[in-house]
Order: structure tokens, then sequence, then C-alpha cells
């Protein structure tokens, strides 16, 4: 029983591993409903990792609201992009969102 727990922890780390692995990082906003938060990336479609510190408590936003609308990319110039993610408690999204504006360049800077 105890190396099949040990064993499900292990798999479900993996991703997050790997992700460490690479190198990258994910950075993980701190959010307060209604308020605008800025997130800098390295570059505008690099993926989210999903997790945010709302009320002093690391969440998954997946996990924790109900729906999500996400803004087209918007650039300025090559070097100054944007986007914004709202996450909203409800399906009907009623509730103030967690508002995200990710702004970065539109390519990774090269080696």
């Amino acid at each position: 029983m105890r190396v099949t727990t040990v064993g499900a922890i292990i798999l479900s780390a993996l991703p997050f591993i790997t992700f460490a692995a690479e190198g990258d990082y994910c950075v993980i906003p701190k959010l307060e409903q209604g308020k605008p938060t800025i997130v800098d990336v390295p570059y505008i479609d690099k993926p989210f990792c999903g997790m945010a510190l709302i009320d002093r408590h690391y969440v998954r936003l997946s996990e924790f609201t109900k729906a999500h609308d996400e803004t087209p990319v918007s650039c300025a110039t090559d070097a100054s992009c944007s986007k914004t993610s709202r996450y909203y408690l409800d399906e009907k999204r009623e509730t103030e969102p967690y508002i995200i504006i990710f702004q970065g360049p539109k390519q990774p800077k090269s080696a």
C-alpha cells in the first residue's frame, strides 16, 4: 500500500520535474479579485503554469475557478506584447474576475 502511494506521488510529480529540468520556471502571481496583476514573461506565447497565490494560498486556477477568458495577443512592437486572462469563480462570469496581464516580447530571446 505504501509503495503504491509513493509511486503515485512520483508519477504525479513527473511533469513538474520535466518542466524544471528544462531550466524553465513558472511565475506564480499574487492575485486579488477585481485587481489586474501584471506578469512579465520571457515571450508572450509562453504557456502559463496556471498557479496563483490567492488569500495566502497557492491554488491551481483551473481547479479554483469555473470560467476563463483570454484576449488575443496585442503587440505595439516585437519587443512589447500583451494579453489578458480573466478567471471567474462562476460559470456565468458574474463575479469579479482575477485578472492577469501578461507582457513580454513576441519571440523568445535567442541564445
